[in-house]
């Protein structure tokens, strides 16, 4: 229930961090508690508006619509209802939320990866959350790697670069006979010091921002629908193609999906791998027995790419998606030694439509429609 507002103490600040982008908004108290305007914290970010009715707002932030009533402590953001902390407080058509609550309706609203500082009161989106570890659980023992690679040269730590995940050194011994669980390993392409592509207009997110942010939602989609899901890079770290390579190749799972977007078309392309002309007996290859050639460490699994990349396509044409499926000669893809594809997403709107939620989730939503639908065939592999 709203009360009488009595005289507010002098506003502290949140501090809002995003690619290319820092600004301050007053941080008010409400019933003991911090409150933002929540216009104030999406202005910069991208066009927004608001309408109020009584005791309702209405929100629309790029193609996304909110729904917010004074004193409620339940919101609806694009349709799905959202918990608040705290009520609610609607003053003059000015909405504020509590502070403690723009992780989820910042998690909602837009696309970029979302981290909360409360003792700091600082909001990061995107590239400006520290880089983090990366992390990868351990790979099933039961499964043997095929692929001869090379060992990559010595990462060099600095103050600055967080570590690379190493392969494991032993595996328990029960662990051999725990059953298989499907996985899918998401690489959200670039990062640390490889932006990606440009997205278009000035102030656009980075490629590798955006790469991360649909590698967050795919992975919380597919978990949805009980497949495990693990992100490669989650954080601004920069991997070498060859560390890419080994870790993917460590992981050992089902199916690992390197994500790109693009300004350039208006589909989803899935990509599969093109091998070197000199791959197979011709060359030699029959002389290295179980082994093969760094580059083409695709071939043995190159039938199941292709069948997986089938599945995606028809996933995403049957939502009414543009999709199509070529080959390509990505390294990232031909020295996977399992099923392994790239997505790319394009929109030539830019970098502003690529993080909306409302152009990301129909195509998320096919994504892990198709990866369901090439489950069976990727999990009969021997």
């Amino acid at each position: 229930m709203l009360g009488v507002l009595a005289a507010d103490p002098a506003p502290a600040s949140l501090t809002v961090s995003a690619p290319n982008l820092n600004y301050h908004v007053e941080l008010f108290e409400r019933d003991q508690r911090g409150y933002v305007g929540l216009i104030e914290v999406l202005d910069p970010l991208g066009a927004v508006s608001a309408t109020s009715k009584g005791s309702r707002w209405k929100l629309h932030f790029q193609n996304v619509d909110a729904e917010f009533s004074a004193g409620s402590t339940t919101c609806k953001i694009a349709g799905h209802k959202l918990d608040l902390d705290a009520p609610f407080w609607l003053e003059g058509g000015r909405g504020l939320v509590p502070a403690s609550s723009l992780f989820a309706l910042l998690s909602r609203l837009q696309a970029l990866p979302v981290s909360y500082q409360e003792a700091t009161h600082r909001v990061l989106l995107g590239s400006a959350i520290p880089a983090a570890p990366v992390q990868l659980a351990p790979p099933p023992a039961q499964v043997q790697m095929q692929a001869q690679v090379p060992t990559p040269a010595p990462v060099q730590a600095t103050p600055s670069a967080p570590a690379v995940a190493q392969p494991p050194t032993s595996q328990p011994a029960a662990a051999a006979s725990a059953p298989h669980r499907f996985t899918v390993l998401l690489d959200a392409s670039h990062g640390g010091a490889d932006s990606g592509a440009a997205l278009g207009e000035s102030g656009a997110p980075a490629e590798k921002d955006v790469t991360l942010a649909f590698a967050h939602r795919l992975r919380t989609e597919l978990e949805s629908r009980g497949v495990a899901a693990t992100i490669l890079r989650d954080g601004d770290t920069t991997l070498a193609a060859d560390q890419r390579a080994v870790m993917v190749n460590t992981y050992h799972a089902d199916l690992y999906v390197a994500l790109h977007v693009s300004t350039l078309g208006t589909s989803v392309r899935v990509v599969t791998a093109l091998l070197p002309a000199t791959t197979g007996a011709a060359s030699g290859d029959d002389a290295r027995g179980p082994f093969l050639p760094w580059n083409a460490a695709q071939q043995r699994s190159l039938v199941a790419s292709r069948d997986a990349a089938a599945a995606l396509v028809s996933a995403l044409q049957a939502q009414k998606l543009g999709a199509r499926t070529f080959a390509a000669p990505l390294s990232a893809l031909n020295h996977a030694a399992g099923p392994a594809l790239a997505v790319e997403i394009a929109s030539p709107a830019g970098g502003r439509e690529l993080t909306s939620v409302a152009f990301q989730q129909p195509i998320i939503k096919a994504l892990a429609t198709g990866i369901l639908n090439a489950r069976p065939g990727l999990e009969a592999r021997p």
